[in-house]
């Protein structure tokens, strides 16, 4: 730009000169007087175009302006040094400017390819952060609910002594059984079967302690029923099989302290007061399984007592509603026994600042679950509809509530709580789904409610059908995997239960890939097997519903070990 601009002064010079020679009326200037501007412009626009235009082959002076400027100068003084100092000057400078130029230029490229590797390393590792970010929530999700299922079902460890004393006490019972057939005769065999059975069972700790024998009369009513339920949990053979049926129907022996799943369906209420500021009330209820005295008659006392996470449901606050409809469905898990709990229920408004009580009632479980016993046969009948009228609990402040007429309609119903063994043992065959033609596998175990065959999967458990979930370990570059793990796991006893196995290829630091599943019923298995007792399984995957098959699926096979048992607790006090 700057060559073009003294370009174009030097071509004006020119014109100036030959108009001027042209004009009549002045005469025209001589050569020598013109000579040396033009010098000097075209000298500082040749040393400009030596430093910033030399590599542009494409510019080119004029032959009229290269033949003035070549043509002998005579001319010399002080105005001609004066103007060679300025054509210096301008050169220097210009020189000075394509320098900066090129630096600019080159300080542009630099910061260019800097944001590009920067947006490069930026597209790699955002997906690595979110990930590891989303595996680690999972993984806190998972430990929260392995959390909130042993604080609603009990620990491992409570269980092992419970299985030990139902064993010694199922020996106890074919013992009982075959002397009395006998009368004499082979009590030696029946000894020793009982004392058989009592040492392949798991021994109990022993105890400094030992509560005294109890009565014959009670002795010949607990090996009735020991007789009885035993014989499907050992596989012995006993005259009468009793079938341990999941969410049974029909009459069945009920041990002491065995652990139900008490289930609350809150229908509906009316009559609730208006509490608030302006009118109104924001109820919400809460259920409570407690032991000992009535709660009703400890008053505001049993309000404020801590009640483990596992015995108290609470529902869904209804925004300034007197006649509210829940219609949900609470559960409440553990030990039952009907001599001394009741099921605690109170009426509450929701506060920002703090709830307020507004009253509260108590039912026996013995009243709630109709025909609930221990000491005979119990009857498992369909949900029984309730009406539960609150009582006044006053709070400071609220001595004139009225709760006249202030009622919610309920549905109970229990379930029996089973325990479940599963050992996951080994992979056959398992599909290449890696680049390199291996895969690194691992089995998701997940017991549900309802079929798995058909729907949509879900990557993670659905909290609201899935009751419990485990993973094996990872076994890279291995087609045919021995895991070996094994898993308990303590469920309600609903009537579509299914274990669901889920084969996995693990893909760290990037998500996991779905491969296929396999299920078992768990309802038939209960039927067809003896409780207690591990039985072996085979089965074949099948493709994930909603996700696309790989190949070779269909000939990959997994082995596993599956039992359940009845769940014992010791009593409450």
């Amino acid at each position: 730009a700057a060559g073009d601009g003294l370009l174009a002064a030097a071509e004006g010079l020119l014109a100036d000169e030959q108009l001027a020679a042209a004009d009549s009326r002045a005469p025209g200037r001589p050569h020598a007087e013109l000579g040396p501007p033009l010098r000097d412009v075209a000298g500082i626009a040749l040393a400009h175009a030596a430093t910033a235009g030399a590599e542009d082959d494409s510019w080119r002076w004029p032959t009229s302006l290269l033949e003035r400027f070549d043509a002998p100068d005579d001319s010399s003084g002080p105005d001609v040094d004066a103007a060679s100092d300025t054509a210096g000057a301008a050169n220097s400078t210009a020189t000075k400017a394509a320098i900066t130029a090129k630096k600019e230029i080159k300080e542009k490229k630099t910061m260019r390819g800097l944001a590009i590797i920067g947006g490069a390393i930026a597209v790699i590792l955002l997906p690595l952060v979110g990930y590891i970010v989303y595996q680690r929530s999972q993984a806190n999700k998972a430990g929260s609910m392995r959390d909130f299922q042993t604080a609603q079902f009990g620990t491992r460890a409570s269980l092992k002594a419970n299985v030990a004393r139902a064993s010694l006490a199922a020996g106890a019972a074919a013992a009982g059984e075959r002397t009395g057939k006998g009368k004499g005769k082979g009590k030696g065999k029946g000894k020793g079967a009982a004392a058989a059975a009592a040492a392949a069972a798991p021994q109990p700790k022993k105890k400094t302690s030992e509560k005294k024998a109890p009565k014959a009369a009670d002795e010949a009513i607990q090996l009735k029923a020991a007789i009885k339920i035993q014989s499907m949990f050992r596989g012995w053979k006993a005259r009468r099989h009793i079938a341990l049926g999941l969410n049974p129907t029909g009459a069945r022996l009920l041990k002491e302290n065995q652990h139900l799943l008490l289930q609350v369906e809150c229908i509906s209420g009316e009559g609730f007061p208006n509490v608030n500021t302006f009118g109104g009330c924001d109820p919400f209820m809460e259920f409570r399984l407690v032991s000992g005295s009535d709660p009703v008659l400890d008053g505001r006392t049993a309000v404020e007592n801590k009640v483990p996470p596992e015995r108290t449901v609470s529902t869904q606050k209804k925004d300034n509603n007197l006649k509210p409809k829940w219609n949900e469905k609470l559960e409440l898990a553990g030990a039952i026994n009907a001599k001394d709990q009741y099921l605690h229920a109170i009426a509450w408004d929701w506060n920002m600042t703090g709830n307020t009580v507004l009253g509260h009632m108590s039912m026996p479980i013995e009243q709630a679950l109709e025909g609930l016993a221990f000491d005979a046969e119990a009857t498992f009948q369909e949900p029984n509809v309730h009406t539960l009228t609150f009582k006044n609990l006053y709070s400071e402040g609220q001595e004139n509530l009225e709760l006249k007429g202030c009622n919610v309609n309920c549905k109970l119903s229990y379930l029996e709580v089973l325990k479940f063994k599963i050992q996951i043992k080994n992979g056959i065959r398992l599909p290449k789904v890696d680049m390199l033609g291996t895969c690194d596998g691992f089995i998701e175990a997940r017991i549900v409610r309802g079929s798995v065959k058909n729907g949509t999967f879900d990557r993670n458990p659905n909290p609201e059908t899935c009751l419990w979930s485990a993973k094996t370990q990872v076994i890279p570059n291995d087609m045919d995997p021995k895991w070996n793990e094994k898993f308990s796991a303590k469920v309600p006893g609903y009537s579509n239960l299914t274990l669901q196995l889920i084969l996995w290829d693990s893909n760290a630091p990037m998500p996991d890939r779905e491969i296929a599943h396999c299920w078992v019923d768990l309802p038939s298995v209960a039927k067809g097997q003896p409780g207690g007792k591990d039985a072996e399984h085979k089965l074949r995957f099948s493709k994930l519903p909603g996700i696309a098959p790989c190949a070779d699926f269909k000939k990959t096979q997994l082995k596993i070990t599956l039992a359940y048992e009845q769940v014992l607790d010791k009593p409450e006090k």
